[in-house]
């Protein structure tokens, strides 16, 4: 999913980041998570690319059923399988670019992070 943006065309954010990242002149693959879903394991490689402190935030709705001793490869799965299952849950909208990820909560972090990894 290099140079990807995982977006829903609904999403004022979304839409947002979409005219943010035309200025940045770097070509990105749009993928519209709603009509074209991510696999359970993209989702998991995801969680790695994002760095998380807490992967549940990739989430739109809390996760806070999960049991408190479940280990993390554990919990991250589960999230795995309820955004396969259900991918209006996905935070959005995710920008992936060399081998990182950022959700752009607000959008113009995605134009910083974007900055950044292309000048490394």
């Amino acid at each position: 999913m290099e140079n990807t943006i995982l977006y829903n065309p609904d999403c004022s954010k979304s839409r947002e980041l979409l005219n943010l990242v035309r200025t940045t002149g770097i070509q990105f693959v749009m993928r519209n998570y709603l009509t074209h879903p991510l696999s359970e394991e993209e989702i998991l490689n995801l969680i790695s690319l994002l760095e998380l402190e807490n992967p549940e935030s990739l989430m739109r709705q809390s996760f806070n059923d999960e049991p408190r001793n479940v280990g993390k490869s554990n919990k991250h799965k589960r999230i795995a399988e309820a955004i396969a299952a259900a991918p209006e849950l996905l935070q959005r909208p995710v920008v992936i670019t060399k081998g990182k990820a950022i959700i752009a909560r607000p959008p113009s972090l995605a134009v910083k992070f974007i900055e950044k990894s292309s000048s490394s």
